[in-house]
């Protein structure tokens, strides 16, 4: 059922049809019924007056002007007693002698002489008959009328009470259309409140005047609401709490780590080795934190305008030190460009993907990147001169835990596998697209992200 309104229509025209329909049929069969009964009837009105015309011309004489004024005068009294045309008459005598008939009956009796009503064909039409006898006189009248008419006369008095009725019926749609629209309304304001509703809104639905039907509705989507927004709060306390619990021995850890350096009996390679599992941890630990935080339930409500070039400015800065420890160099070039999003959520995804080209590009090698416009989207590039990734493996590195060799890395650098699936994660929220690529000069790798350019009309 693809539209409750247009099955509603659907539904109660066909129903109206039906009736309709069945009440015509029965209305038909009983305005046969009477139709005949009046044309019977008819037939025997006429029959009374051919009697009577019949009787007193009969005693005029029997010369030939008198036969045919007989004629002349039971035909004008028949047409203008029952004004049907198409009929036949015949008046014959107790002897079987022909008294007088029109002109265009049969010479032999259209009938047997037997009173009452039959059919007869006659002329390639069935014709109802109505033979009597007068008794007084002994003279037998018989007079036919065409069967046809009376069902052309019933079928124009149906067409004539259908025709309205087939008429009504569009109007009737219109009418139906506009009643069961009205009827809607309540679940159109449903439908516009909750598609209104921010992402972070989780506040019950508010409608007045709600129909005790839809009342049922909406009570389930607060319902649904509550229990959400439950289940919400309960992930933040957990997010809370494990950061805090993860954090706290990861930083134990570190302490005694220190200790242990200035401790002779271990040594340097079981310390570093241990240092590398702990900052392993530690990076699992925070990576995984953030994913959690880039559910997207909750997070469009912290989407606001931010300066790309500035964001990215801001992460090169805090990383420069790691640069200046490799010896790289590291070249930010472009123009400022505005776009609409969660600054932390821009943030991670520039943090992750110059912590990859840092991490991978080898000592004394070179970082750009680049932001420009390009139609009416926001470019943001980073290149690096490092190892880069295989055209092969370059879709299945936005997988969570992979990373290319497996478990530990061919390049040492300590890694989860978390932060490709970050930066997707985050590209998606921003309907934005990303694409990985060849880095300086053709080697290395380069990431290309898009992002919709936030412009003075999308303002309004």
């Amino acid at each position: 059922m693809r539209s409750i309104r247009i099955f509603l229509i659907g539904a109660l025209l066909s129903c109206i049809t039906l009736v309709i329909f069945v009440a015509s049929l029965h209305g038909y069969r009983s305005s046969m019924t009477e139709l005949h009964q009046l044309f019977d009837a008819h037939l025997q009105q006429d029959v009374e007056i051919l009697t009577q015309y019949a009787v007193l011309q009969q005693s005029a004489g029997n010369s030939a002007n008198a036969e045919v004024s007989r004629r002349n005068h039971a035909t004008q009294a028949l047409m203008g007693a029952g004004k049907r045309p198409l009929m036949l008459y015949q008046v014959w005598d107790s002897d079987g002698s022909s008294v007088m008939h029109s002109l265009n009956a049969p010479g032999e009796p259209m009938q047997d002489f037997v009173p009452g009503y039959n059919t007869s064909n006659y002329q390639g039409y069935r014709w109802r008959t109505l033979v009597s006898k007068d008794e007084m006189s002994g003279l037998w009248i018989m007079i036919a009328e065409r069967d046809d008419m009376r069902f052309l006369i019933s079928d124009r008095i149906v067409i004539a009470v259908l025709t309205p009725i087939v008429i009504a019926l569009p109007v009737s749609g219109l009418i139906i259309w506009w009643i069961v629209g009205f009827g809607l309304r309540p679940i159109t304001r449903l439908a516009t409140e909750v598609g209104s509703k921010e992402a972070g809104d989780l506040t019950d639905i508010r409608l007045e005047k709600v129909p005790e039907e839809l009342g049922l509705l909406a009570n389930s989507i607060n319902e649904l609401l509550r229990r959400l927004e439950a289940s919400f709060e309960r992930e933040k306390r957990f997010a809370a709490d494990a950061a805090h619990e993860l954090r706290t021995p990861i930083a134990a850890i570190r302490v005694h780590l220190h200790n242990l350096k200035n401790a002779r009996h271990m040594s340097n390679e079981t310390i570093s080795r241990l240092e590398e599992g702990v900052e392993r941890l530690s990076h699992l630990v925070e990576q995984t934190l953030v994913l959690n935080r880039l559910a997207p339930d909750q997070y469009m409500v912290n989407f606001s305008t931010i300066n790309l070039q500035q964001i990215t400015r801001q992460v090169i800065t805090g990383l420069y030190a790691d640069i200046e420890t490799k010896g790289q160099g590291i070249e930010l070039t472009g123009e400022a460009c505005e776009i609409r999003g969660d600054k932390f959520g821009i943030e991670m995804l520039v943090l992750n993907l110059l912590n990859n080209a840092i991490k991978y590009t080898p000592s004394g090698g070179q970082i750009a990147v680049r932001i420009f416009r390009q139609g009416d989207r926001a470019v943001l590039e980073i290149m690096d001169s490092g190892p880069g990734i295989p055209a092969s493996e370059r879709q299945r590195v936005f997988e969570r835990f992979y990373r290319i060799g497996g478990d530990r890395h061919n390049s040492g650098v300590t890694g989860c596998g978390l932060g490709l699936s970050i930066v997707q994660r985050i590209i998606a929220l921003h309907d934005a697209d990303l694409e990985l690529g060849e880095g300086i000069n053709g080697k290395g790798l380069k990431v290309t992200a898009r992002f919709p350019i936030y412009t003075a009309q999308a303002r309004h």
